[in-house]
């Protein structure tokens, strides 16, 4: 007679780790250590040479920024678009690829292609040298996800020191943590919102759209999680959490504007 739990658990009890296992394990932790520690050394150097001039620019005009994390399928990116055409102010979003291209040295689809994805090990040791020709960051070696966050964190530092604009993604409101006159804004939505939304715009099946939702959703989490430690979507971590299906598309942006004014006006 088999027995309900055969094959479920291990023939004999775990065996302890080995000394080499042990010590790869360390080695692992340590490599784990300089990674974090050299990419908060990269975040640092984001401020460049004119930081006391960019100072005094934002203490004088003190630029509004509005930051909008969303959900895949929330319409996230077209409030944005909305919203930065309303208050008459620049909008990032794929731009942002093309300035860290410009910033790296790598290509605008290279970024665009792997800036989300976490790979383990992915060209780990690449010299950062060989992306940063100017020299900036040039003596730190990350993994290339990593120099690629590097490099856009820098734009959007930039961008914020110079002129008023919503940023779409890409971590902004972590990385401009603490600045003021600083909106950070998340979008979501029912998952049937999303689901039909994307099905319309894509062309998509139900189960093709709840696929990507998934698959987008996931990715962005990861990403987030990777280089703020904080959880993507949490409500603590923004200032404004909007259900885009709520009002619609038009209604939610036009929220937002006014909400924007009234605190250009305080």
């Amino acid at each position: 007679m088999t027995s309900l739990f055969e094959g479920r658990f291990p023939s004999s009890l775990p065996v302890a780790d080995s000394d080499d296992e042990k010590r790869r394990r360390l080695a692992r932790r340590r490599r784990d250590g300089r990674r974090k520690k050299s990419l908060s050394r990269g975040l640092r150097m984001c401020y460049n040479k004119d930081d006391k001039q960019d100072e005094e620019v934002i203490n004088m005009r003190n630029p509004l920024i509005i930051t909008i994390g969303r959900e895949y399928g929330s319409g996230g990116r077209e409030i944005g678009e909305l919203v930065a055409k309303t208050l008459g102010i620049a909008y990032y979003d794929k731009k942002l690829i093309t300035l860290a291209a410009q910033k790296s040295g790598l290509s605008d689809e290279f970024i665009a292609n792997n800036e989300q994805r976490v790979r383990s090990g992915f060209m780990q040791n690449l010299a950062a040298s060989a992306a940063y020709s100017s020299g900036f960051f040039s003596s730190q070696y990350l993994p290339l996800s990593e120099s690629i966050f590097i490099s856009e964190a820098q734009v959007i530092r930039d961008i914020a020191a110079k002129e008023s604009a919503v940023i779409v993604g890409r971590c902004a409101d972590y990385i401009l943590a603490g600045r003021d006159n600083t909106i950070n804004v998340f979008v979501y939505a029912p998952r049937e919102v999303r689901v039909n939304r994307i099905m319309a715009r894509h062309n998509l099946s139900e189960a093709e759209a709840l696929k990507a939702i998934s698959t987008s959703d996931k990715e962005r989490g990861n990403h987030y999680f990777r280089y703020t430690d904080q959880k993507w979507g949490k409500a603590q971590n923004y200032d404004v959490c909007i259900n885009s299906g709520l009002m619609g598309i038009e209604k939610t942006a036009e929220m937002l504007a006014d909400m924007a004014k009234i605190e250009v006006r305080a």
